[in-house]
């Protein structure tokens, strides 16, 4: 069940990518395309539920704002995109089809986590130095001066997301 529900949602971003990007569900799509195919797909993933607003969403999508914008991370993850492609479907005959990057899309799904770890683990070791007198907790001048001062984009989100999110104390 659960299964089915993260291929149906694979195979409507991919299809969506697919319109975005003008080309047809069916037959072969030249290889020059499936870069931005697999790059609009983990876009949407990337955005959705995220901060963002509908129309940054889709400027993000369409190329009308560069995506390092939002995730710096971005150029690795293009790369992750490549070697999952080139790994699960490298193009055969200088084209793949709708199906070949279905299976691309459900691939960077199963693996994308454990690649992401990494990025993961050091945003902790990262939230760690700025862990203030009280065990587990950052002092909220720490956290921001860290995206200010120290270039830690990832520290930058407002109260109000922090506090949606259950992760902001406001005890005393």
């Amino acid at each position: 069940a659960l299964e089915d529900l993260v291929h149906r949602d694979t195979m409507g971003r991919a299809a969506a990518a697919f319109r975005a990007q003008k080309l047809p569900l069916v037959g072969r799509v030249q290889a020059d395309k499936v870069a931005a195919v697999l790059e609009h797909v983990m876009m949407s993933y990337m955005l959705d539920g995220g901060a963002v607003t509908a129309e940054k969403r889709h400027q993000y999508l369409i190329g009308a704002a560069p995506m390092e914008e939002y995730y710096p991370g971005w150029t690795d993850t293009k790369k992750f995109l490549r070697d999952v492609q080139e790994i699960v479907a490298p193009a055969k005959r200088g084209s793949l089809s709708f199906e070949d990057l279905a299976r691309i899309i459900e691939e960077v799904n199963e693996h994308y986590g454990r690649w992401q770890d990494g990025e993961c683990q050091a945003l902790k070791e990262d939230l760690l130095r700025l862990e203030g007198p009280c065990p587990g907790r950052v002092e909220l001048r720490s956290f921001y001066s860290s995206a200010v001062n120290d270039g830690m984009w990832q520290f930058s989100e407002s109260m109000t997301y922090l506090r949606s999110m259950d992760t902001l104390d406001e005890s005393e």
